[in-house]
């Protein structure tokens, strides 16, 4: 999913033209929901990580003109259900989604910003669970979904915890010396 925000970057396609390419992407997921022909699991896998991925990026593109209130989250809310059982579909559901993330993590009267006070391992969880899971997988068989999950849990931390103590932290310091630096250039 990153490299094609590097490939949209390189064809300018995150600018102006991101409206177009955020369009095709909904049209895809669309066809994708209402079956409108025959795809590859693979294909349809492709497209709604491509939905739910591009639905945050466009999120972020656009987050000055995105207002976090409860009214409007009761209102996307009602719109998505509507739409869900109209159509027996999620086809809202990445934008929806995409809305509720960034309300719980946003929304300036919610907590939820109290608590990252301290490191972030959410990055190396993220990176590394993946690879630890599937090692487990290949190396043990099938678990019970408990044990399975316990014992992700416990070997994915300390990657996490290294990762952001000599990879992530450092590398946020350094783009903020690059910012500081650039604004006294200018």
């Amino acid at each position: 999913m990153y490299a094609t925000l590097l490939v949209l970057y390189l064809v300018r396609g995150l600018g102006r033209a991101y409206p177009l390419v955020f369009c095709a992407i909904a049209l895809a997921y669309a066809a994708m929901t209402f079956q409108l022909w025959q795809m590859d699991k693979f294909l349809v896998i492709g497209i709604r990580l491509f939905a739910f991925f591009h639905a945050g990026v466009a999120a972020y593109r656009y987050r000055d003109r995105i207002t976090l209130s409860w009214p409007v989250l009761a209102g996307v809310s009602a719109v998505m259900l509507v739409v869900s059982v109209a159509t027996q579909s999620a086809l809202l559901l990445p934008l929806w989604l995409a809305y509720v993330i960034l309300f719980v993590a946003y929304y300036p009267r919610l907590v939820v910003e109290r608590w990252c006070d301290g490191p972030d391992y959410s990055y190396g969880i993220y990176i590394y669970a993946y690879a630890v899971q599937q090692t487990l997988v290949w190396r043990f068989g099938p678990m019970a979904v408990f044990p399975a999950f316990l014992l992700a849990w416990g070997l994915t931390m300390p990657f996490a915890i290294l990762s952001w103590h000599f990879v992530e932290k450092p590398a946020l310091a350094l783009k903020d010396q690059l910012r500081s630096r650039r604004a006294r250039s200018t």
